[in-house]
């Protein structure tokens, strides 16, 4: 799948708009059609990454032609770099949530068991 492809699946799946995506890129609406749908258009590679975090996944995702989805450790990655982003404060509510319900999973894990 070309990096033209997986632009467009993903920008699709997530319900945005070609005009949504540039602007949310800082690019143009037309930009991002030709990126779409011409595969011979070479975005930059800074384009490529604001793209990329804009679609909530890795640029290695995007730009490597032999990955045909997102895998687990690119979900960890674009997860963590999500996280990285958050505020001290807002890392600690999450951290405590997610301590929460890792119990609760670790003890259905059991239960099933």
């Amino acid at each position: 799948m070309t990096l033209s492809e997986k632009i467009k699946k993903e920008r699709t799946k997530r319900k945005i708009t070609l005009e949504g995506l540039a602007k949310a890129v800082g690019s143009s609406k037309g930009y991002i059609w030709q990126i779409e749908n011409d595969p011979n258009i070479k975005p930059s590679a800074q384009l490529i990454a604001k793209i990329a975090k804009s679609l909530n996944v890795t640029i290695d995702y995007l730009v490597d032609s032999e990955k045909e989805k997102m895998g687990t450790p690119d979900n960890s990655l674009v997860f963590f770099r999500n996280f990285e982003e958050l505020n001290k404060e807002s890392q600690e509510t999450l951290l405590r949530q997610m301590e929460a319900l890792m119990g609760v999973l670790k003890e259905q894990d059991e239960a099933k068991s």
